[in-house]
């Protein structure tokens, strides 16, 4: 871990066993950095692609760290679905071959985002390549992991 103040930066080496996965330890380093340096105000710190959860960046915003994390590419995939739905202009989803609205059945609090639902369909109507009990998500805005304090590709 790479943590930034305003005067330095300092990395913080911690040695464990190698059955510990990396996010886990990051999380009592992160813990330990900051109570062993209580009078510095940590302005940064910089973490691989492991941390990218949203668990671990609110963790850093609630010591007043802003995080520098690479996206997961495995945890940043576009949904299954999209190449089946468009968004109109206020982020909407629609089915692309109906035009129909996905139905909108809320928010997922924790993950930061909405869930959505195919149209249902009916045995009479052209058959949807979806069945219905398929879903989409799109993120919201408050989402920590794609819209960090510091701008993704940014000089900051």
């Amino acid at each position: 871990m790479i943590a930034f103040t305003a005067y330095l930066s300092s990395i913080h080496i911690k040695f464990v066993s190698a059955t510990r996965h990396d996010s886990v330890t990051d999380v009592y380093a992160l813990k330990e950095l900051v109570n062993l340096y209580a009078e510095i105000k940590f302005y940064s710190a910089a973490f691989d692609s492991a941390y990218d959860t949203n668990a671990f960046y609110l963790l850093c915003m609630h010591y007043g760290i802003r995080p520098i994390i690479d996206l997961n590419s495995r945890s940043s995939k576009l949904s299954s679905n999209s190449e089946f739905v468009k968004l109109n202009e206020h982020s909407i989803p629609h089915g692309l071959l109906y035009g129909h609205q996905l139905r909108n059945l809320g928010i997922i609090s924790k993950e930061f985002r909405h869930k959505w639902l195919f149209p249902v369909q009916c045995n009479n109507c052209d058959k949807y390549p979806m069945k219905s009990n398929q879903t989409f998500y799109t993120q919201i805005l408050d989402n920590p992991r794609y819209f960090t304090p510091i701008l993704r590709g940014s000089k900051q």
